[in-house]
């Protein structure tokens, strides 16, 4: 039931690079092992929820995955983070780097502070994680779920649950539709906390690929330094932040033709288009979707010549109709509101949103809040 199945390669594959760090698939198995055992040295028990804020992109990872293993109710938080109102329950645990966190706006029963200070082992940086030799009766990831939060169209915050099957269908799906394979190397600049950077990783992982992970340094606008942008050859962005990058970085990027850049969350407008082929990349891959639903189609950039506002093709599984405000299927070529229903889509939100009638759901379908035409 592991979302990852470290044990299907290679140990001694590279898993993850992070500046002039290498960390291989044993390394990073064992830290997400040894990390599960010292939280349940810390009274962490299956089901609770917990809030993680972590700046390191590996030691994130590595403590979403074993809050996975012990069948956590996962949420991604940041510093900051408006957790009481935004999402509605109080968290059993906060865990990470919690010194500059306001008191009063992170609740939690229980605090561990986990602050790790360089790129040694997990056993290297805190002690007594050892004392749990056999926690078998505690590893109930098949129970795991994983809290996104989503405002789509309505700006407000809501909470999309998905459990592990929905998760595993969702990573094999992009595994599939993206050709992500061993030789993979991925740089994903969506955050762990959105569907996408959490699945894209995950799928490399799976095919025993590599991911590239920004130097955890301060990344903004005005400051690219940490970004290992023309190391990969996947390179998941969405148009905007891939824009930044065509401004803000030399060019040609090395490696051009063997690269291919991955883009969602808006349309890819030509211009941007043209200028990455041109420079970053020999294809473009344009996703559409939603964390409700997962992806709903996909296509070559190619497609914005034949429409502007292409996204691509109806990926399997997923049903798509074009429909007017009674919920008619309109004609094709015919504008309408897009609704989609999808194998692996959420069942209704939690907490304040999920107590409306149709809980995100009219009629079993899924209306992203988009209009589009077939």
């Amino acid at each position: 039931n592991q979302v990852i199945k470290f044990e299907s390669t290679d140990a001694a594959r590279t898993a993850v690079i992070l500046g002039d760090h290498r960390i291989s698939y044993g390394r990073f198995s064992a830290d997400v092992e040894n990390l599960a055992r010292w939280l349940v040295c810390q009274g962490v028990t299956p089901g609770q929820r917990i809030g993680i804020f972590l700046r390191n992109n590996y030691w994130c990872w590595v403590c979403h995955l074993a809050a996975l293993r012990l069948g956590l109710i996962l949420i991604t938080l940041v510093p900051h983070f408006k957790m009481e109102s935004e999402t509605g329950g109080l968290l059993d645990v906060a865990l990470g780097e919690l010194e500059d966190v306001d008191a009063p706006v992170v609740i939690a029963r229980q605090l561990i502070v986990f602050s790790p200070q360089d790129m040694a082992p997990f056993a290297e940086q805190v002690e007594s994680y050892a004392a749990v030799r056999d926690y078998t009766d505690l590893r109930k990831e098949a129970g795991a779920l994983r809290l996104f939060l989503t405002s789509g169209t309505t700006g407000k915050f809501k909470i999309v649950p998905l459990n592990m099957d929905m998760l595993r269908s969702r990573v094999a799906l992009v595994g599939k539709s993206q050709a992500i394979n061993e030789d993979t190397r991925l740089l994903s600049l969506m955050g762990i906390d959105t569907i996408g950077g959490f699945t894209f990783p995950l799928a490399t992982w799976n095919a025993g690929g590599c991911v590239l992970f920004i130097h955890p340094v301060p990344v903004n606008e005005n400051n690219l330094g940490g970004v290992p942008y023309d190391t990969c050859n996947l390179l998941l962005v969405a148009p905007a932040r891939l824009l930044t990058l065509l401004q803000k970085t030399p060019k040609p990027w090395k490696e051009r033709v063997a690269r291919t850049i991955v883009v969602g969350g808006s349309r890819l407008s030509i211009r941007v288009r043209d200028e990455a082929l041109r420079c970053a990349c020999s294809h473009i891959s344009m996703i559409y979707g939603a964390t409700e639903t997962g992806s709903i189609a996909t296509g070559g950039s190619e497609l914005l010549d034949r429409h502007p506002g292409a996204v691509g093709f109806a990926v399997d599984g997923a049903r798509v109709q074009i429909v007017d405000r009674k919920g008619h299927p309109r004609p094709r070529g015919a504008i309408g509101i897009v609704r989609t229903r999808t194998p692996h889509m959420f069942r209704g939100y939690e907490g304040a949103a999920g107590s409306r009638p149709d809980n995100g759901l009219r009629g079993g379908w899924f209306y992203p809040g988009d209009e589009g035409v077939l």
